[in-house]
């Protein structure tokens, strides 16, 4: 096989040739007019018709797909080289175009307000063109008392800009600079973060125990400007709940996710009482893996038996193209086309962000994927992780930008059920591998739903401590090891837990967007219930489940759900799916013994 079928990196010049491009400054500029435009068009005081509502809210969501191309572009561009001049005055352009954008949707959205019941019943609708919209004007109107008034909402979008979004900047470019020195016999070797989180995944023992400690040191050089960021981010936050009329970042997040307090509850309850069993599955492998007692953190993620060796790009692409394909043709067909058409960009280097991320480019219904290949089954199941992004970006082609306000566990459910697809994939064809695949399931499981639920945890208390006083380094990580050792209890060694997750976690740090840990456990353990009901139903399912993401628009997460047939306020439902994690658990550990 030709191992450069397809190349590791991806093609931006789809897009523009760089920032001094005409055609991208060209674009911002006619934007940035047009949007100002609409902005006067909206100041006349005269109450909208339905009718008029609708051709402005089209208008709108035709600028902002325009728009949204120069602005994905210099967020990819950003996200791996390191900041210069020309990227700098390119981003300050782009923010004075978005805080015009959320200025005009604003008062289209008091425009919206303002419409009787009776002017916006469904044939009222229906004659103004307004039905694509429904779901976003009944969420305009329920959300109403938590905007603030124009004047203040402009200031703290202004205020953003140098506030939350500087110390996310500031806390990118931290990220994409550090190194990690080891000391290997062979000499002294530096190397990006993300590769020294790769190596934790390794075949080498002590190779994963000596990264784990030389990530854990590199932390202590920029501890103190990463608590700043998190300080900044989280206190502006919380300095804006009153003028949102919301009692606590959760309740503004559980809106903005278009979800229900008691589903998250229900998740919570189940997970707390589930547990114990991957606490047993934890023992049983720190005991294969040679270790008396608990798991140390840097054998979270080691394989078991003897490795494959590294996986190519090109292997990569057949693994997951097949697989994707066993469900559905669509699916395989837009993973094959990312690889040959170069959406992806996929070696560590430093200066290139860490972990992984798909952006949108609706206006091209393309994709691109940011991941840090290293060869690795996980490594794998990150690509694929991203696809499904892809694909529910693509499923959404069509839909005005302005709807395109999906739940986020939605997103994730995405993203994680494609993993499924791989992992169900890979277990049905295991053979004598079956125990290093059924770990490997399991240690996915471990991630998002023990680590990520520790970091919810986490984030929880930061969030009750900011409120008095600014969080020293220290303290951050204290706390961050009280969440670990409430999930993990004893299957984790004390003397090794990660007290600086909170630096390499990305999602702590987007201004606008917290709480960016629920929607992973949520889209696992809801993609594996729809992975039974695929099961059952192998040649409707992936029509149903298509559709399930394209109407993940146009309605709350509870009724997009219901759609598929899925309870997700009850209890039973989670417990449901977290007993094919217990039965993984029971095989794995019987057969550890």
């Amino acid at each position: 096989m030709n191992r450069e079928r397809f190349q590791p990196t991806w093609d931006l010049n789809a897009l523009y040739q760089g920032f001094s491009d005409s055609t991208f400054q060209n674009r911002v500029e006619e934007c940035h007019e047009a949007f100002a435009h609409l902005r006067e068009e909206l100041n006349t005081p005269s109450q909208l018709s339905p009718a008029a509502l609708a051709e402005l809210l089209r208008r709108f969501d035709g600028l902002s797909l325009r728009f949204s191309s120069p602005e994905t572009y210099h967020t990819m561009w950003s996200s791996v080289c390191p900041s210069d001049s020309a990227s700098a005055v390119a981003e300050a352009k782009l923010a004075e175009v978005r805080r015009c954008k959320a200025s005009v949707f604003a008062q289209l959205e008091r425009a919206m307000d303002a419409l009787s019941r009776e002017e916006t019943g469904e044939e009222e609708l229906d004659r103004a063109g307004l039905i694509p919209y429904r779901f976003l004007i009944r969420e305009s109107r329920r959300l109403a008392s938590h905007r603030p008034a124009p004047e203040i909402r402009d200031l703290l979008q202004t205020m953003q800009e140098s506030g939350g979004r500087g110390w996310a900047a500031l806390r990118n470019e931290l990220d994409a600079a550090a190194t990690v020195t080891l000391e290997l016999p062979e000499g002294r070797r530096t190397i990006s973060l993300s590769e020294a989180r790769g190596l934790q995944t390794g075949a080498d023992g002590a190779l994963r125990k000596l990264a784990y400690e030389a990530e854990l040191a590199s932390y202590r050089s920029w501890e103190v400007p990463m608590a700043a960021c998190l300080n900044g981010i989280k206190g502006e936050a919380l300095a804006e709940l009153p003028r949102k009329n919301y009692a606590s970042i959760r309740e503004e997040m559980l809106d903005v996710n278009k979800m229900r307090g008691e589903t998250l509850d229900a998740l919570h309850g189940a997970i707390d009482d589930h547990l114990p069993a991957l606490r047993e599955y934890l023992r049983a492998k720190a005991r294969l893996l040679g270790h008396d007692g608990a798991m140390p953190w840097y054998d979270l993620l080691a394989p078991l038996g003897e490795p494959e060796g590294e996986i190519s790009f090109d292997r990569a692409h057949d693994m997951v193209v097949d697989a994707l394909n066993g469900f559905s043709s669509e699916l395989g067909d837009l993973a094959h086309r990312a690889f040959l058409e170069r959406w992806i960009d996929a070696l560590p280097a430093v200066g290139k962000r860490s972990g992984g991320v798909c952006y949108d480019l609706p206006e091209l219904r393309q994709n691109r994927i940011l991941v840090n290949f290293d060869g690795s089954l996980r490594a794998v199941r990150t690509i694929a992780h991203e696809l499904g992004h892809a694909y529910h970006s693509r499923c959404l082609d069509g839909t005005p930008l302005s709807l395109r306000d999906v739940p986020t566990p939605l997103c994730e459910t995405a993203s994680i059920f494609n993993e499924t697809i791989l992992s169900g994939a890979w277990l049905a064809e295991s053979g004598a591998n079956r125990l290093r695949l059924l770990d490997a399931e399991l240690s996915e499981v471990v991630q998002t739903v023990m680590d990520v639920y520790s970091r919810y945890l986490f984030e929880d208390a930061v969030f009750a401590e900011r409120r008095t006083h600014r969080l020293r380094s220290e303290e951050i990580c204290s706390l961050m090891k009280t969440a670990q050792r409430t999930v993990f209890g004893d299957a984790l060694d004390d003397a090794y837990l990660h007290p600086y997750m909170w630096m390499c976690k990305v999602h702590y740090y987007i201004p606008e967007f917290h709480y960016y840990n629920y929607p992973y456990y949520f889209g696992m353990l809801f993609s594996k219930g729809l992975y039974a009901l695929y099961h059952g139903d192998r040649s409707g399912f992936p029509a149903r489940y298509r559709t399930l993401l394209a109407l993940s628009c146009d309605g709350s997460l509870e009724e997009v759900a219901r759609s598929a047939g899925a309870d997700i306020t009850d209890r039973a439902f989670w417990d449901r799916a977290l007993s094919g994690v217990d039965k993984m658990c029971e095989e794995f550990c019987g057969a550890a013994r």
